[in-house]
């Protein structure tokens, strides 16, 4: 696939895998890996980060809406997949079509999935129980779940798993201890009934330095960020090495020279104090890149770091450039990303932000191409292609399963 445009993203799958095992090596004893692909693998490419990881031969891919679980599918992806967030109870009979494992979030899905299975008599649908433990988001609640769980057991449906999901393990270990020991508890109580997991998962990357806390009642761990080389918390840097995924890049396109007391860009919020250049980079807030570092973030160019001046614009930035020496039209620059000896972690650019690298990550947008390198694996062309459209008709199978679901003539669809 060609590309055009004078800024693009680099993903390095290498690296995807290189922070894949520093998490594996956490757990001398083995750990199942449920790898979080959910917004678009966090802006690295939901199709080609699948298709990696499930040659590496990653447990489970873990996304956050049925669409996306369907994309995959579409795509060819045969791992086992979790949604976790909600599904529609009308979408049930799709989600076990497509062979996709659906979360448990409220006592309202609970009681239409018992139904679902009564109904139909038909127990292959496969579903993980969530348990709301304080983050107050979804789950089902401490107080009513081992009775909705009970109900679910006796009524034949495959419980594969259960999770709970961290509030602050990043900032706050007494709360994350009371969540791990309420779902301690709660598993405890439903052992002592007979009821038991296959896959017990509570961590996500910033709770991978508790591991010792629940390893015991832990079989599986769900990395996101950790997996893209991006660190969750300051305490994640003592244990392990992780490698940038992504690294994003621009070429100078205009080098202009400022007059002392002249103005530069919207509302001239910045003045030249003396004779100045300014180098001008195809790439703006249009592309994700946070407009709030107008006249404050900085980007390397031959291995220095130079300082964004004037606001940012939605297709294009300004950089200082009069400190160096040597600097010509298609330079390239590294916005996100190493350059000789210096770098620009996303977790760096995050706290000049005031926020978290998650968001940076995600926002990084459609129109900046994706090129894919590894020593031993080949993204296809048709996947970076499909990739990018993301959003297409998920296929003819869903259409004619909602035609015949409201015509009352439902068939198998694969």
């Amino acid at each position: 696939m060609e590309f055009y445009r004078q800024s693009w993203i680099n993903i390095n799958l290498d690296a995807l895998y290189h922070n894949l095992q520093e998490i594996k090596f956490l757990f001398p004893t083995g750990i199942y890996v449920i790898a979080v692909v959910k917004a678009d693998a966090y802006g690295h490419g939901i199709l080609p980060i699948a298709r990696y990881l499930e040659s590496k031969a990653v447990n489970y891919l873990a996304v956050a809406s049925l669409d996306e679980a369907i994309f995959l599918r579409e795509n060819g992806i045969r791992s086992p997949i979790l949604v976790m967030g909600p599904v529609s109870t009308r979408d049930i009979q799709i989600a076990q079509f497509y062979n996709v494992t659906l979360t448990v979030t409220d006592e309202g899905f609970a009681k239409e999935l018992r139904r679902y299975v009564v109904n139909h008599l038909d127990s292959s649908l496969k579903v993980h129980i969530k348990i709301d433990t304080g983050m107050r988001r979804l789950g089902l609640s401490l107080a009513h779940a081992e009775d909705v769980i009970i109900s679910l057991f006796t009524s034949g449906l495959a419980l594969e798993g259960i999770y709970t999901h961290f509030a602050s393990a990043d900032s706050d270990p007494d709360f994350t201890l009371t969540q791990i020991n309420r779902f301690s508890g709660l598993l405890r109580r439903l052992r002592a009934k007979g009821i038991d997991f296959d896959l017990v998962h509570i961590s996500n990357s910033a709770g991978l330095v508790y591991r010792r806390v629940f390893e015991g009642m832990s079989n599986a761990v769900r990395p996101g960020l950790a997996l893209y080389g991006a660190y969750a918390s300051t305490d994640l840097r003592d244990l392990m090495r992780l490698e940038p995924v992504l690294s994003l890049h621009s070429r100078i396109a205009v080098i202009r020279e400022l007059r002392p007391g002249e103005g530069l860009g919207y509302n001239h919020t910045y003045i030249s104090d003396r004779w100045r250049r300014v180098a001008v980079l195809p790439i703006g807030y249009g592309d994700g890149y946070p407009r709030v570092l107008s006249n404050r973030g900085c980007v390397l160019i031959r291995e220095r770091r130079c300082p964004i001046v004037g606001k940012i614009c939605m297709d294009q930035l300004f950089v200082d450039v009069s400190e160096l020496d040597e600097v010509r039209v298609g330079d390239e620059v590294v916005l996100i990303g190493r350059q000789g000896q210096e770098e620009i972690r996303v977790e760096e650019i995050a706290s000049w932000c005031n926020t978290i690298a998650y968001e940076l990550l995600c926002q990084l947008g459609r129109r900046l191409p994706r090129k894919y390198s590894s020593r031993r694996f080949r993204v296809s062309r048709e996947d970076v292609e499909n990739n990018a459209v993301r959003r297409k008709e998920v296929g003819d199978k869903v259409k004619r399963y909602v035609l015949n679901r409201d015509r009352g003539q439902v068939k198998d669809l694969i």
